[in-house]
């Protein structure tokens, strides 16, 4: 099979891949309801795949979530595309699951099966996601945080307007590097006794006097303020 540039755009794809008709076993695509057109679209992608590269397999990857996220898809073809997603985000070689990452990464209406996909894969593919999509809510980060070690917590600490209760649970979990990324987060939500249980960890004299080298929160301020 030739590269993936020479098969078709994803749209095409998604058309052959979620059109009516016998799947390699015969069976119309619906028999089973969307269990049948998940069986389906898998094989068909399998047997596409089959004796692609890593290199191709990537491009694919990067080229359907790129227009997925844009909403290029019609309603009909982005279930189709869905299913696409998912069996590329186990894909074997992780640069593939970087791409689809990278691509996804500020998708609002990423599917939350695709999303924890992603946020739970090694370092590498997670990061963007964990730090950026707004498809992972406080729950999953904060179950995130508790099975994740350091630098999926700084990933965490880093995410634009975090609320209390996810910087609570970086504020008990992180070591030093996720709890002055948390603090370095202007964005971050740190009342409610949040930032009390950071300076308690790092130490007070550290986030009065502003040792980390990283620009200062802004509720440091309140908390010299209150020790004044």
């Amino acid at each position: 099979m030739g590269s993936i540039s020479m098969i078709r755009t994803p749209a095409l794809i998604a058309s052959s891949l979620g059109k009516e008709g016998p799947d390699r076993d015969g069976r119309p695509l619906d028999a089973d309801g969307s269990e049948g057109m998940r069986a389906s679209v898998k094989a068909r992608l399998s047997a596409m795949l089959e004796n692609q590269t890593a290199s191709n397999r990537r491009e694919l990857a990067a080229s359907f979530a790129s227009d997925y996220a844009r909403g290029r898809f019609s309603g009909g073809q982005s279930a189709v595309i869905e299913e696409v997603l998912l069996f590329l985000a186990v894909d074997s070689e992780p640069t593939v699951r970087q791409a689809l990452s990278y691509q996804l990464k500020d998708c609002a209406f990423l599917p939350a099966s695709l999303a924890r996909s992603l946020a739970f894969d090694i370092i590498s593919v997670a990061v963007p996601v964990i730090e950026s999509c707004p498809a992972i809510g406080d729950q999953d980060l904060i179950e995130l945080a508790e099975r994740s070690d350091e630098a999926k917590l700084c990933a965490i600490a880093r995410r634009a307007n975090l609320s209390a209760l996810v910087a609570s649970a970086i504020a008990a979990l992180g070591e030093r590097e996720a709890l002055e990324a948390l603090l370095s987060n202007e964005t971050a939500d740190l009342g409610n006794g949040v930032l009390e249980h950071v300076a308690t960890r790092l130490g007070d004299w550290e986030i009065r006097v502003g040792a980390n080298p990283c620009k200062p929160h802004p509720l440091r301020a309140g908390l010299q303020s209150s020790a004044a």
